[in-house]
């Protein structure tokens, strides 16, 4: 009798535990591509968010929100150890920490850089200029590029970084990656991305470098319209509010 008593209050517990999971209350499915995210819908879920995707995640309060979001997207980093720095050369960069390529994969860390610096004020390529949806597609490229760099060995980051001088090589990184950002669900933040760093155009100039390294919102609805995963998702509206 007390041996069933004790797995009566086992299953009791397990209900319990399962009945107050944390991703039951998030108003999306992790993963999923919508059309678009805003802070308003999303701040009554940041504790949420937090639990299940902040962790070995060192997060910038100002940033946090849209990170986490972002986040959601990669259920392979979940455990990964990633630092979100408000330092960079550029408006938004990722790489590794290049000490801890020496360690085991699940014991790296990756740096997730994010410029504040006046040099870059009025551009639309800075994280707090952009809307709240575009600004998860960024995020979401340089997640893309955390995910690619978790299963390559330390040997071959070494390969990676003398490709580098190759453009060829370059643009198809940048590609790859934009195609991976697609692929786990960020197609419209992408596309938002795009949008906004071009100035609300679907092409830039024809020497641009943009065009010539990564997709164009053109490409990137080609691309969301040939995965059945986007199949039933309504055109998001020009521009996005921020």
């Amino acid at each position: 009798m007390l041996f069933s008593l004790a797995l009566w209050l086992f299953a009791e517990s397990l209900a319990v535990s399962k009945a107050s999971t944390p991703h039951l209350a998030l108003p999306f499915v992790p993963g999923k591509p919508i059309p678009t995210y805003s802070a308003e819908h999303m701040a009554p879920h940041l504790e949420t968010l937090r639990s299940l995707y902040g962790r070995h995640k060192d997060i910038p309060k100002q940033y946090e929100l849209e990170i986490l979001v972002a986040l959601s997207h990669f259920p392979d980093l979940r455990d990964t150890r990633i630092k979100f720095v408000l330092k960079s050369r550029a408006p938004i960069s990722s790489r590794p920490y290049i000490g801890t390529l020496f360690r085991a994969k699940k014991r790296r860390v990756y740096r997730i850089g994010i410029s504040e610096r006046d040099r870059f004020a009025g551009s639309p390529a800075l994280l707090r200029n952009m809307s709240f949806n575009a600004r998860i597609g960024a995020l979401g490229h340089e997640l893309a590029h955390t995910a690619w760099f978790e299963k390559k060995s330390f040997f071959q980051f070494f390969a990676i970084g003398f490709s580098f001088i190759s453009r060829k090589w370059h643009r198809q990184f940048e590609r790859q990656t934009d195609q991976r950002a697609i692929d786990y669900g960020l197609g419209w933040q992408l596309r938002d991305w795009a949008m906004e760093i071009r100035g609300g155009r679907y092409r830039d100039s024809p020497q641009s470098w943009l065009d010539r390294y990564y997709y164009s919102p053109e490409v990137i609805d080609a691309q969301m319209r040939a995965a059945p995963s986007y199949g039933s998702a309504p055109p998001p509206e020009e521009g996005s509010a921020k």
